[in-house]
């Protein structure tokens, strides 16, 4: 093997490396702006409706107002007793729970 062999296998090599380095550093950048999208300035409120024993009521209106918008959002309680109220805008809100042959509760102060 000549010097000159060696020499270009050697080069070869360090360039390798440095485009390996390159392919990481943009597929790192990459994986980054990713995560960056998934954020929001939005939030969500999500609970369960128990009665007094701890039992599930499915079927409860749960309504969630936003108090500084005076926007409200009306929703129903699955199998589970569970509501979800999704991308809510920050602010103040006042949740309350309705359903037959039960008292209302209604919970104030909720920040987002």
């Amino acid at each position: 093997m000549k010097v000159s062999d060696s020499l270009n296998k050697e080069a070869w090599a360090v360039r390798w490396r440095k485009a390996m380095q390159g392919l990481g550093g943009i597929l790192a950048l990459l994986l980054l702006s990713l995560t960056a999208q998934a954020q929001s300035s939005n939030g969500r409120i999500l609970g369960t409706v128990t009665d007094t024993s701890g039992g599930v009521v499915a079927g409860a209106t749960v309504t969630v107002l936003d108090v500084d918008r005076g926007v409200s959002r009306s929703l129903t309680t699955d199998d589970a007793g569970e509501y979800n109220a999704p991308n809510l805008t920050p602010g103040g809100y006042t949740v309350r729970a309705e359903a037959n042959g039960f008292k209302k509760l209604e919970r104030t102060s909720i920040g987002i």
